[in-house]
């Protein structure tokens, strides 16, 4: 909750506005910028993960065996 709720961003762009139009779209500005992160870091890698589930996921162990000589896992081919 403290993440979008109490940042320094969303409050100073609140309180700082000329008008209540204006805190209502920085707030929403705001809002926007924090999301991004998300898609530029975590939707690649999950793209990633499903065109090449062969040499990063394994369903089973038998087929990580198979792929990358560990039962556990193909993580240090995606690095």
């Amino acid at each position: 909750v403290w993440y979008w709720c109490t940042d320094q961003v969303i409050v100073q762009r609140a309180l700082g506005a000329k008008n209540n139009v204006h805190a209502k779209a920085g707030s929403i500005l705001a809002g926007f910028l924090k999301i991004l992160p998300i898609f530029i870091m975590v939707m690649p890698g999950m793209i990633a993960r499903v065109l090449y589930a062969d040499s990063i996921a394994c369903p089973d162990p038998e087929s990580c065996v198979y792929h990358c000589d560990n039962e556990w896992g193909c993580t240090n081919n995606a690095y």
